[in-house]
């Protein structure tokens, strides 16, 4: 899920057209560079990403709170997913966008589009196809491609039942953009688009902790900062890598690039009210990034307003010794 050739939304530049839900990358200190090597891509890798968020008509937030980031599917994902609909040559094609749901069409997707950025922005290419969602595209098919081996075989994982084809997908690493690939009954064109987009799941924001406070002076520039782990892992059956859709977006992203982000309030994780409270905090192998703005909101209190603050003591959990801080 790397792809730095991406011509679509990863390479948009702010131009100060953007809309409310809007976020300009200010700042990304772990961008991933030009080697897309497996050693690379699979390396451990944390990103942390400064965003601006002055485009947004309320734009502020409290320790605790989180920022919502819809990401787009890599170029490498939707030229597989086009290739296997047959649509790699009409990705650029005007298409008008008719849905009986209007929840699956993404907000800033115009009535009138292309397969390309349907496949970018709405259709999650990195979700796990489920064993009745494949089960209908193939009995969809053309009988030809029923009956051919692949079909067969794909029949036969089918007949097996849920459970069968569930260990397989997780051990496959099976994903939208890669089930043409597994199954090449299904490529070619024998897949309807709109069926296939009934089927898939519009990409939903990813909600990730504030790891920074607002600056606190009135008329600041209101910039959030986020902190993510890039998730990277081989699939089980063929050892084939794959990546987490929403943090390798963030790795890819570069300053001036426009995120579709919201903040959305999470009122019941606050630092205490009375600023004399002792804190203890505790990251049991979630992560520590929403105590960075906790730390940060209790040294503002005392250098910025002059108050007398309590005792904080943090406790990190982790799995091994090699991945204590």
């Amino acid at each position: 899920d790397d792809d730095d050739d991406d011509d679509g939304d990863d390479k948009k530049e702010d131009d100060g057209s953007h809309g409310s839900d809007d976020g300009v990358v200010v700042l990304n200190d772990s961008s991933s560079d030009d080697d897309d090597s497996d050693e690379k891509m699979l390396a451990p890798l944390t990103v942390s990403l400064e965003l601006d968020l002055s485009s947004h008509a309320y734009a502020t937030w409290s320790p605790g709170d989180h920022l919502a980031i819809r990401p787009t599917n890599a170029a490498s994902d939707v030229e597989a997913a086009a290739i296997g609909l047959g649509l790699f040559d009409e990705l650029d094609v005007p298409y008008v966008v008719v849905s009986e749901d209007p929840s699956r069409i993404s907000s800033p997707t115009p009535p009138v589009t292309t397969p390309r950025q349907v496949l970018e922005k709405i259709a999650d290419l990195g979700a796990r196809p489920s064993y009745y969602a494949v089960a209908a595209l193939y009995y969809r098919l053309p009988e030809a491609a029923r009956l051919g081996p692949s079909g067969l075989r794909l029949n036969a994982l089918i007949e097996a039942g849920e459970g069968a084809f569930t260990e397989y997908s997780w051990d496959a690493g099976l994903t939208w953009s890669r089930v043409f690939g597994a199954f090449e009954c299904l490529a070619g064109g024998n897949v309807d688009f709109g069926s296939f987009l009934q089927l898939t799941s519009p990409i939903a924001p990813r909600f990730y902790s504030m790891s920074s406070v607002q600056n606190g002076f009135v008329g600041s520039p209101p910039r959030a900062t986020v902190t993510v782990s890039r998730l990277a892992y081989r699939a089980t059956k063929d050892q084939s890598p794959r990546y987490g859709l929403c943090s390798s977006y963030c790795a890819r992203l570069r300053p001036g690039m426009i995120v579709e982000a919201k903040v959305e309030p999470v009122a019941s994780f606050r630092p205490p009210v009375r600023p004399t409270s002792n804190v203890l905090l505790i990251g049991a192998g979630t992560g520590i990034a929403p105590f960075r703005a906790f730390w940060q909101e209790l040294r503002r209190r005392r250098e910025r307003e002059n108050l007398k603050t309590g005792e904080a003591l943090l406790v990190v959990g982790a799995r091994t010794k090699n991945a204590v801080l």
